[in-house]
């Protein structure tokens, strides 16, 4: 679009012509980025984002056929109901209604030129093609109205396609040509048309199996060469030119002049399949979506148990940023994206929907609690049966330790239940010498010594020399309610309390004896944990913020200096140095040194970058009371009011491919023109909205 001011040319012209400069800058940026794919080929099929449109979310219609993305980044979606493009905010249909191309709503297949013209087939508009807002419908004089839900462009833009009417063709400059056979080609349905890989043109038929054009001549495949089903639903080549046969009962590969059929985890009818830059197969069927994997050949299956919202699948597209985009039967539009996180819930495998506890008990083998006393293992992404412990069943686990001798350490409400590396189980409570039965967390120093923290009775230690002390509010704690415990470089341990005033406390010792002594400088009333880091800094995660201490001096950082929330559960630093802090927003990631910056006063503001279900957490509120987890690999667990979510730091990948952009309407004055044509604007124009 150029603005143009014919006689002298004002600051507002000049500022509206860059804008066009600046449009068609980006345009030619976007256009020129590689197509990425983002869907990471390691995560499973339940741990992507899965998102649905309906009638009930604003999709026109949920009679919808195919799918596909033009170069300009539109979403087109052919259907019963017309044509519908989508920018990914707003859905346009263009239909007979506000279209005079269209004779009828039935729009089918979708493609694109070279050129950049899409091309659509329907049933009673015949062929339509689209440009710069306009559409042309081709093939009336010849009465080609009705067409089939086939349609390919080939590599010399050719559009080939077929009618019930007329039979097999393609569309060459103005011109129809016709496919001549033995049979009658009008009397055989076309559902799928594809190019391989030496130019040859692809035929999948219903009933009839799978035709090869070539050379002028069209060559028949059947049961002769393998291909025991003739319904064929839909045709791909693979990067290794491979052709892919999906038909009315399986998939098959067509391999030097034989098919062989391709193991799935069911027999269903095979209406898509598309490629993705790893060389995973996705295979769209009746009964729900196949990924095969191209290393292993393995198979994974996600369907209406496991995620999807319809198991009936039309169609599939893998937009320019990998973006898996699904057309349903009857059920509208699906889209699956990357997940910065795995989520493991009840839903997934684990035992219950709250997880109370996170213990790694060996390097990447995490042991997960729950409030019925049940228990989980997840390793290698999979969720697995721990052997039950019929001591904790029906017992609410709070907290799990795994200490230096490999001992595991269960705090519940009903006492502490060591289980020791040979497997013998040892009750602690009030039955032998603790004042409280309600444990709520377990610590070992560095010195052997296993702190004990309670819900009503403050801290116990259980020194390695056989000793017991204990601490509460009559000798040192600020309150009984024990949340956090946490050693320091110099071997002090530090306890977080809740519902006291004040809610810090230090325990020293000093030649084999231990105090306990207020630290009255810090003022907030609840903390949910403390981090100590390598250089004895101590961060603490409490009402109000997050709280740097060193050298005795305090330093809170919240929302007034950048952070999302200003109560952050917990603290944990990743391998690069940020701070991950888990809140009931997300969870917040903050660069350690910029927040070191904020408390030298060398700035005044850090920058936080919150993850959500956005970024692919199951459920985006953390759990308040229950610790988090790095792993000995740098992995981050957090545990949220719907289960487990795990976050690979390192492995993080950003989205930074620059969409398209296109100025779709001006309204000048409150008056509005379309953008497909120049426009000439005289000086009098005082408001310009694009």
């Amino acid at each position: 679009m150029t603005l143009q001011n014919p006689d002298n040319p004002t600051g507002m012209f000049q500022k509206l012509i860059l804008l066009s400069s600046v449009y068609i800058a980006l345009v030619t940026t976007a256009i020129a980025q590689p197509k990425l794919r983002f869907l990471d080929p390691d995560k499973k099929l339940t741990q992507y984002i899965i998102e649905n449109w309906t009638t009930d979310n604003g999709l026109p219609s949920n009679s919808l056929l195919h799918v596909f993305q033009s170069h300009d980044g539109y979403l087109w979606i052919s259907g019963y109901n017309g044509l519908i493009r989508f920018d990914g905010l707003k859905f346009t249909v263009f239909n007979k209604s506000n279209t005079s191309a269209f004779s009828s709503d039935i729009v089918r297949k979708l493609a694109q030129d070279s050129d950049g013209n899409l091309w659509f087939t329907t049933q009673g508009s015949g062929l339509i093609s689209y440009n710069k807002g306009v559409f042309t419908r081709h093939g009336q004089e010849q009465e080609l109205d009705n067409l089939s839900r086939a349609l390919c462009i080939d590599r010399t833009n050719k559009i080939w396609s077929s009618s019930p009417d007329k039979g097999w063709f393609w569309y060459e400059n103005g011109k129809f040509n016709f496919l001549r056979h033995t049979t009658d080609l009008s009397a055989i349905e076309v559902r799928t048309i594809l190019q391989g890989r030496t130019g040859e043109i692809w035929f999948g038929t219903m009933g009839e199996g799978l035709f090869c054009y070539k050379n002028g001549v069209l060559i028949p495949h059947n049961q002769e060469d393998g291909l025991s089903n003739l319904w064929i639903y839909s045709l791909m080549v693979d990067k290794s030119n491979q052709l892919w046969v999906g038909t009315g009962a399986g998939l098959f590969i067509f391999d030097e002049g034989k098919f062989r059929r391709v193991s799935l985890p069911f027999n269903a009818t095979i209406n898509a399949l598309i490629e993705d830059d790893f060389g995973n197969v996705w295979v769209g069927t009746t009964n729900g979506l196949v990924r095969i994997n191209s290393k292993s050949k393995t198979t994974e299956w996600l369907s209406t148990e496991n995620g999807l919202q319809n198991n009936f699948i039309v169609d599939l597209c893998l937009d320019f940023e990998g973006t898996l985009w699904i057309t349903n039967y009857k059920g509208g539009l699906t889209r699956i994206k990357n997940s910065k996180f795995a989520n493991y819930t009840q839903r997934s495998g684990l035992n219950g929907k709250v997880v109370n506890a996170i213990c790694e008990i060996e390097p990447d083998k995490i042991l997960v609690a729950f409030d019925n006393g049940t228990l989980n293992i997840i390793e290698q992404g999979q969720i697995k049966s721990y052997t039950p412990i019929p001591a904790l069943q029906g017992k609410r686990i709070r907290h799990i330790l795994n200490d230096s001798d490999k001992n595991l350490w269960f705090s519940t409400y009903a006492g502490l239940l060591m289980l020791d590396n040979k497997h013998r189980e040892t009750w602690f409570g009030t039955s032998n010498g603790l004042p409280d039965n309600q444990i709520r967390l377990t610590f070992q120093d560095s010195r052997g010594n296993v702190w004990i923290g309670t819900r009503n009775s403050g801290i116990i230690g259980k020194l390695s020399t056989g000793k017991t002390i204990a601490f509460n509010v009559t000798n040192g704690l600020m309150s009984n309610l024990v949340m956090a415990v946490q050693e320091d470089k110099q071997g002090n341990i530090w306890v977080g309390t809740s519902e006291g005033k004040g809610a810090l406390s230090t325990i020293k010792e000093n030649n084999g004896n231990y105090t306990s002594v207020p630290y009255e400088k810090f003022q907030r009333d609840v903390i949910f944990n403390i981090y100590c880091d390598s250089a004895n800094d101590l961060w603490i995660a409490g009402e109000g913020g997050l709280y740097h201490i060193r050298n005795h001096q305090i330093t809170p950082i919240n929302k007034n200096n950048g952070l999302t929330d200003d109560t952050p559960f917990d603290v944990l630093e990743d391998n690069a140095g940020n701070l991950w802090l888990p809140c009931r927003f997300g969870i917040m990631r903050v660069s350690k040194t910029e927040a070191l910056d904020f408390i030298e006063k060398k700035t005044e503001h850090i920058d936080c970058k919150l993850f959500n279900k956005n970024d692919g957490m199951f459920n985006q509120e953390c759990n308040p009371t229950t610790q988090s987890v790095k792993t000995k690999n740098g992995s981050l667990y957090f545990a949220t009011i719907e289960g487990l979510s795990q976050l690979e730091p390192s492995s993080i990948i950003f989205n930074d491919y620059i969409p398209p952009v296109v100025i779709e309407e001006v309204i000048v004055d409150n008056q509005s023109f379309m953008t497909n044509k120049n426009q000439i604007f005289s000086p009098d124009k005082k408001r310009f909205t694009f």
